[in-house]
């Protein structure tokens, strides 16, 4: 996809809290199913910000569970297993939120992208921010995938990426105009899952393991 997912689903099936799209209702986002999404803008306060907010489509942030049906899963009967190579498995190929013949991209699937267009994609450095670890792979991919019109990236592929933050806690926004980061459907473990991320200050790109409560932006894939 050339831009972020913004559906929301329909009725009963919708993953907006009750808040609609004036506000995100907390006592739903906390509900312990993570199958949540709200709704912000550019304009949007966040605790803090950037400077690149020209951009005017309404973004959606979704928990992890809304972005994989984790609720189908669920109702299912089935549990999660604790293997973990069967763990990291078994939301491939989950369409989710997205349209009939797309998905949500793996942990893998991300990676390819470094492997495939970084100038050098085996080069890797841990990072830490306030207690929490992540990692910045390659050297140019975020450069690459950033907007050139509303942020500061040369967008070689048309993927168009803005800086629509993300959210954590109790939808706590933080960095529109200066970040964006993406689920994937690859758990890590029972309670957490796969991100990647682009920043306003770097040309790699992100990744890291957050909790499934958290809210990212989407990019599906055609399978």
């Amino acid at each position: 996809m050339a831009e972020n997912l913004r559906y929301v689903g329909e009725g009963e099936n919708s993953c907006l809290t009750s808040g609609s799209y004036e506000s995100c209702n907390l006592a739903e986002w906390n509900d312990g199913t993570y199958s949540s999404c709200c709704v912000h803008n550019s304009d949007t306060l966040s605790e803090s910000e950037g400077p690149f907010r020209d951009w005017d489509e309404m973004q959606v942030l979704y928990q992890w569970g809304a972005a994989v049906d984790f609720n189908s899963y669920i109702n299912s009967g089935r549990e999660l297993p604790y293997d973990e190579d069967e763990l990291e498995a078994i939301f491939e190929g989950a369409q989710g939120m997205c349209p009939k013949g797309w998905v949500v991209p793996t942990n893998d699937d991300w990676r390819v992208v470094v492997l495939s267009i970084d100038s050098d994609p085996d080069r890797e450095e841990e990072r830490e921010v306030s207690g929490w670890y992540y990692w910045c792979r390659g050297a140019t991919t975020g450069k690459m995938l950033k907007s050139k019109q509303y942020w500061n990236g040369d967008d070689n592929f048309g993927f168009n990426g803005l800086p629509t933050g993300y959210s954590i806690n109790n939808y706590e926004l933080y960095d529109i105009g200066d970040y964006t980061s993406y689920w994937t459907s690859t758990l890590h473990e029972t309670t957490t899952g796969w991100w990647f991320g682009l920043s306003n200050s770097s040309d790699c790109i992100d990744y890291g393991y957050e909790g499934l409560k958290n809210g990212n932006s989407i990019r599906c894939i055609k399978r």
